[in-house]
């Protein structure tokens, strides 16, 4: 019962200042449900809109998490980005997150946004190009990479197992 994870944007590359648009689109597999969504990005970027069609979007200075007061079984998830009206172009900001469900964690892909120069122009046809690293059969992130989660992650973990118990109870 693996997750499926489809992340799209506008674009890859965007010019100091620009926002750039991730929809993350989640849905559980049979027999699962999604408790918990997280995802860390350079603190560079600014978050200047998110929202969640089920859960509550929790900001940080450099990650965002969805919680939900009861697990779901899909969710459709919107952020948007504002690059650093001083960034230099060709630098570059990298977005990767997990989903929590009730039966394992599963790797949400990433995305790399890259900071345009004056001279070039915002290609939209690169959007397909973002690394969108899926999970394997297995429910294994293809790379062994792990996230370090950020410290709301524990208190919103207690939320939920305090919720899971009551609801059992």
């Amino acid at each position: 019962t693996d997750l499926s994870a489809d992340r799209s944007l506008e674009t890859t590359e965007a010019d100091p200042g620009e926002t750039v648009e991730i929809e993350l689109s989640l849905s559980a597999g049979d027999d699962d449900e999604i408790e918990l969504v997280n995802e860390e990005f350079d603190s560079e970027l600014e978050i200047v809109e998110s929202d969640s069609e089920q859960g509550q979007v929790l900001e940080e200075s450099d990650s965002w998490s969805v919680v939900y007061l009861d697990p779901v079984d899909s969710d459709v998830l919107t952020i948007t980005y504002q690059l650093p009206s001083d960034a230099s172009a060709g630098t570059t900001y990298t977005l990767s997150g997990e989903a929590i469900t009730s039966n394992d964690t599963f790797e949400t892909g990433t995305t790399t946004i890259t900071v345009a120069g004056d001279d070039e122009s915002t290609d939209d046809d690169d959007a397909s190009s973002a690394d969108d690293s899926p999970t394997d059969g297995d429910g294994e992130n293809e790379t062994e990479d792990t996230l370090a989660l950020s410290a709301v992650v524990p208190f919103v973990a207690i939320l939920l197992a305090i919720g899971l118990l009551a609801r059992r109870s």
